[in-house]
Protein backbone atom coordinates (compact mmCIF):
# COMPACT_ATOMS: atom_id res chain seq x y z
CA UNK A 1 0.00 0.00 0.00
CA UNK A 2 3.07 2.46 1.00
CA UNK A 3 4.85 1.44 -2.48
CA UNK A 4 0.98 1.97 -4.48
CA UNK A 5 0.46 5.30 -3.06
CA UNK A 6 4.10 6.61 -3.23
CA UNK A 7 3.97 5.65 -7.08
CA UNK A 8 0.45 7.30 -7.44
CA UNK A 9 1.27 10.57 -5.87
CA UNK A 10 4.53 10.80 -7.87
CA UNK A 11 2.97 10.72 -11.17
CA UNK A 12 0.53 13.43 -10.74
CA UNK A 13 -2.61 12.26 -12.23
CA UNK A 14 -5.56 14.09 -12.22
CA UNK A 15 -7.53 11.90 -10.97
CA UNK A 16 -5.82 10.23 -7.72
CA UNK A 17 -8.05 7.30 -6.51
CA UNK A 18 -7.51 6.53 -2.78
CA UNK A 19 -8.54 3.10 -1.87
CA UNK A 20 -9.29 2.37 2.35
CA UNK A 21 -5.55 3.93 2.85
CA UNK A 22 -6.93 4.86 5.98
CA UNK A 23 -7.65 1.50 6.83
CA UNK A 24 -3.40 0.54 7.12
CA UNK A 25 -0.25 2.27 7.77
CA UNK A 26 0.73 3.86 11.26
CA UNK A 27 -0.03 7.27 12.36
CA UNK A 28 2.71 9.24 10.31
CA UNK A 29 2.24 7.35 7.02
CA UNK A 30 -1.35 8.53 7.34
CA UNK A 31 -0.39 11.91 7.81
CA UNK A 32 1.49 11.67 4.80
CA UNK A 33 -1.54 10.61 2.61
CA UNK A 34 -3.85 12.92 3.76
CA UNK A 35 -1.69 15.75 3.58
CA UNK A 36 -1.43 14.50 -0.35
CA UNK A 37 -4.59 14.27 -0.81
CA UNK A 38 -5.29 18.35 0.31
CA UNK A 39 -2.50 18.82 -1.99
CA UNK A 40 -4.13 17.50 -4.89
CA UNK A 41 -7.55 18.84 -4.28
CA UNK A 42 -5.80 22.43 -3.87
CA UNK A 43 -4.16 21.94 -6.80
CA UNK A 44 -7.58 21.41 -9.43
CA UNK A 45 -7.13 18.03 -9.23
CA UNK A 46 -9.70 15.38 -8.58
CA UNK A 47 -9.61 12.98 -5.67
CA UNK A 48 -11.72 9.81 -5.32
CA UNK A 49 -11.52 8.54 -1.61
CA UNK A 50 -12.71 5.16 -0.99
CA UNK A 51 -13.54 4.11 2.43
CA UNK A 52 -16.37 2.82 5.38
CA UNK A 53 -14.69 5.26 7.97
CA UNK A 54 -17.65 7.54 8.08
CA UNK A 55 -15.50 10.23 10.34
CA UNK A 56 -12.85 10.38 8.04
CA UNK A 57 -15.19 10.59 4.81
CA UNK A 58 -17.04 13.29 6.87
CA UNK A 59 -14.03 15.01 7.67
CA UNK A 60 -11.88 14.82 4.51
CA UNK A 61 -14.57 15.55 1.75
CA UNK A 62 -17.77 17.77 0.54
CA UNK A 63 -19.65 15.35 -1.99
CA UNK A 64 -19.68 11.47 -1.04
CA UNK A 65 -21.66 8.67 -3.11
CA UNK A 66 -22.67 5.74 -1.54
CA UNK A 67 -22.72 2.48 -3.55
CA UNK A 68 -24.62 -0.93 -3.71
CA UNK A 69 -23.51 -3.93 -5.53
CA UNK A 70 -22.24 -1.40 -7.80
CA UNK A 71 -25.09 1.17 -8.38
CA UNK A 72 -24.71 4.74 -6.79
CA UNK A 73 -28.14 4.78 -4.36
CA UNK A 74 -27.17 7.77 -2.71
CA UNK A 75 -25.46 11.03 -3.92
CA UNK A 76 -24.99 14.34 -1.77
CA UNK A 77 -23.27 16.67 0.77
CA UNK A 78 -20.97 14.17 2.45
CA UNK A 79 -22.77 14.64 6.45
CA UNK A 80 -26.38 13.81 4.43
CA UNK A 81 -24.72 10.14 3.33
CA UNK A 82 -22.41 9.04 5.88
CA UNK A 83 -25.67 9.24 8.11
CA UNK A 84 -27.88 7.11 5.73
CA UNK A 85 -24.85 4.69 4.72
CA UNK A 86 -24.67 3.92 9.05
CA UNK A 87 -28.16 3.51 9.97
CA UNK A 88 -28.38 1.17 6.30
CA UNK A 89 -25.41 -0.91 7.74
CA UNK A 90 -26.57 -1.19 11.07
CA UNK A 91 -28.51 -3.91 11.06
CA UNK A 92 -29.29 -3.71 15.15
CA UNK A 93 -31.98 -5.14 17.63
CA UNK A 94 -32.54 -2.32 20.37
CA UNK A 95 -35.01 -3.95 21.61
CA UNK A 96 -36.82 -7.18 21.97
CA UNK A 97 -40.42 -7.94 23.78
CA UNK A 98 -42.85 -10.68 24.79
CA UNK A 99 -46.20 -10.06 26.16
CA UNK A 100 -46.83 -13.31 26.17
CA UNK A 101 -45.27 -15.56 28.43
CA UNK A 102 -45.98 -18.65 27.19
CA UNK A 103 -43.97 -17.66 23.98
CA UNK A 104 -41.23 -16.15 25.66
CA UNK A 105 -37.92 -17.34 25.03
CA UNK A 106 -37.64 -19.73 28.60
CA UNK A 107 -38.61 -22.42 30.21
CA UNK A 108 -40.62 -23.78 32.97
CA UNK A 109 -38.97 -21.83 35.74
CA UNK A 110 -37.90 -18.55 34.02
CA UNK A 111 -39.04 -16.66 30.44
CA UNK A 112 -37.94 -13.75 29.19
CA UNK A 113 -40.09 -10.43 29.14
CA UNK A 114 -37.88 -7.62 27.45
CA UNK A 115 -35.05 -6.84 27.28
CA UNK A 116 -33.37 -3.28 25.86
CA UNK A 117 -30.42 -1.23 25.35
CA UNK A 118 -30.59 2.36 24.98
CA UNK A 119 -28.81 5.58 25.23
CA UNK A 120 -29.17 7.70 28.18
CA UNK A 121 -30.53 11.61 27.05
CA UNK A 122 -30.20 10.46 23.40
CA UNK A 123 -32.22 12.14 20.68
CA UNK A 124 -34.48 9.30 18.65
CA UNK A 125 -32.37 10.89 15.51
CA UNK A 126 -28.44 10.81 17.06
CA UNK A 127 -25.81 7.54 16.47
CA UNK A 128 -24.51 6.13 19.46
CA UNK A 129 -21.30 7.20 19.44
CA UNK A 130 -17.92 5.81 22.06
CA UNK A 131 -19.06 9.19 23.98
CA UNK A 132 -23.01 8.02 24.63
CA UNK A 133 -23.89 6.36 28.15
CA UNK A 134 -26.04 3.58 27.45
CA UNK A 135 -28.36 1.30 29.63
CA UNK A 136 -29.40 -2.44 29.64
CA UNK A 137 -32.47 -3.54 31.06
CA UNK A 138 -34.26 -6.61 31.35
CA UNK A 139 -37.23 -7.89 32.54
CA UNK A 140 -38.30 -12.05 33.13
CA UNK A 141 -41.03 -13.84 34.34
CA UNK A 142 -40.38 -15.75 37.14
CA UNK A 143 -42.04 -19.04 38.15
CA UNK A 144 -40.03 -19.84 41.55
CA UNK A 145 -41.30 -18.28 44.32
CA UNK A 146 -38.21 -17.27 46.86
CA UNK A 147 -35.48 -18.31 44.07
CA UNK A 148 -32.13 -16.63 44.96
CA UNK A 149 -31.78 -15.24 41.29
CA UNK A 150 -29.43 -12.92 39.39
CA UNK A 151 -29.13 -11.85 36.12
CA UNK A 152 -25.44 -12.04 34.31
CA UNK A 153 -24.89 -10.48 31.04
CA UNK A 154 -21.78 -10.36 28.74
CA UNK A 155 -21.36 -8.38 25.94
CA UNK A 156 -19.16 -9.18 23.06
CA UNK A 157 -17.74 -7.55 19.78
CA UNK A 158 -18.49 -8.50 16.64
CA UNK A 159 -15.53 -11.22 16.45
CA UNK A 160 -16.97 -12.91 19.14
CA UNK A 161 -14.38 -11.78 22.02
CA UNK A 162 -16.03 -11.12 25.46
CA UNK A 163 -15.78 -7.50 26.05
CA UNK A 164 -17.16 -7.71 29.97
CA UNK A 165 -19.44 -9.85 31.83
CA UNK A 166 -21.34 -8.03 34.89
CA UNK A 167 -23.95 -9.56 37.60
CA UNK A 168 -26.33 -8.59 39.81
CA UNK A 169 -27.07 -8.86 43.13
CA UNK A 170 -28.56 -12.11 44.29
CA UNK A 171 -31.70 -11.77 45.28
CA UNK A 172 -34.74 -13.45 46.50
CA UNK A 173 -37.55 -13.09 44.03
CA UNK A 174 -41.17 -13.46 44.20
CA UNK A 175 -43.14 -15.18 41.67
CA UNK A 176 -44.01 -12.81 38.86
CA UNK A 177 -41.82 -10.01 36.68
CA UNK A 178 -38.65 -9.44 38.05
CA UNK A 179 -36.49 -6.19 36.32
CA UNK A 180 -32.81 -5.16 36.25
CA UNK A 181 -31.21 -2.75 34.84
CA UNK A 182 -27.71 -1.30 34.28
CA UNK A 183 -25.62 1.34 32.97
CA UNK A 184 -22.54 1.48 30.76
CA UNK A 185 -20.60 4.69 30.94
CA UNK A 186 -19.26 6.87 27.64
CA UNK A 187 -15.92 6.50 26.53
CA UNK A 188 -15.37 2.74 27.71
CA UNK A 189 -16.32 0.70 24.30
CA UNK A 190 -14.55 1.13 21.13
CA UNK A 191 -16.52 1.49 17.82
CA UNK A 192 -17.96 -1.34 16.78
CA UNK A 193 -20.86 -3.89 16.45
CA UNK A 194 -21.70 -5.59 19.84
CA UNK A 195 -23.71 -8.84 20.69
CA UNK A 196 -25.53 -9.39 23.92
CA UNK A 197 -25.93 -12.54 26.17
CA UNK A 198 -27.74 -12.74 28.83
CA UNK A 199 -28.01 -15.51 31.67
CA UNK A 200 -30.54 -16.02 34.81
CA UNK A 201 -28.45 -17.83 37.40
CA UNK A 202 -30.13 -19.71 40.60
CA UNK A 203 -28.16 -19.13 44.11
CA UNK A 204 -25.21 -17.84 42.14
CA UNK A 205 -24.47 -21.24 39.95
CA UNK A 206 -27.56 -22.71 38.42
CA UNK A 207 -27.77 -21.34 34.98
CA UNK A 208 -32.03 -21.72 34.68
CA UNK A 209 -31.48 -19.25 31.16
CA UNK A 210 -28.71 -18.73 28.89
CA UNK A 211 -29.07 -17.15 25.64
CA UNK A 212 -26.66 -15.36 23.22
CA UNK A 213 -27.55 -12.82 20.35
CA UNK A 214 -30.55 -11.37 22.01
CA UNK A 215 -29.50 -7.99 21.22
CA UNK A 216 -26.76 -6.25 18.43
CA UNK A 217 -25.88 -2.40 18.89
CA UNK A 218 -23.43 -0.68 17.05
CA UNK A 219 -21.18 2.10 18.33
CA UNK A 220 -19.81 4.66 16.00
CA UNK A 221 -17.04 7.37 15.87
CA UNK A 222 -16.97 10.25 17.57
CA UNK A 223 -15.55 13.71 16.10
CA UNK A 224 -12.24 13.67 16.62
CA UNK A 225 -9.02 16.36 16.73
CA UNK A 226 -6.53 16.29 14.73
CA UNK A 227 -5.42 14.30 11.11
CA UNK A 228 -5.43 10.71 12.29
CA UNK A 229 -8.46 8.91 11.67
CA UNK A 230 -7.40 5.23 11.69
CA UNK A 231 -9.12 2.12 13.67
CA UNK A 232 -8.57 2.95 17.62
CA UNK A 233 -6.67 0.05 18.98
CA UNK A 234 -8.14 -2.12 21.96
CA UNK A 235 -11.69 -4.18 22.62
CA UNK A 236 -12.26 -0.89 24.80
CA UNK A 237 -11.57 2.33 24.69
CA UNK A 238 -11.97 4.05 28.17
CA UNK A 239 -10.87 7.83 28.64
CA UNK A 240 -8.73 7.61 32.06
CA UNK A 241 -8.05 11.34 33.17
CA UNK A 242 -4.73 12.18 32.49
CA UNK A 243 -1.92 14.27 34.35
CA UNK A 244 0.82 15.97 32.45
CA UNK A 245 3.62 17.67 34.15
CA UNK A 246 5.64 19.50 30.90
CA UNK A 247 9.55 20.03 31.67
CA UNK A 248 9.48 18.03 35.32
CA UNK A 249 10.70 14.66 36.07
CA UNK A 250 9.38 12.61 38.69
CA UNK A 251 10.62 9.17 39.82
Amino acid sequence: VRLAFAVAAHLEPEILIIDEVLAVGDASFQKKCLGKMGEVARGGRTVLFVSHNMTAVESLCKRAVMLNNGSIVKDGPAGAVTADYLYDAARVVLEQTWDDAAAAPGNDQVRLHRLAISAVDRKPDELITIKTPLRFSAGFWNRLPGAALNFSVVVYNIEGVAIFNTVSQSQNCPEGLICGSFDIPGGLLNDGTYIVRLLIVKDMSVVLFDQNNLLVFEVHEAERAGSWHGKWIGAVRPEFEWKMNVGKIHA
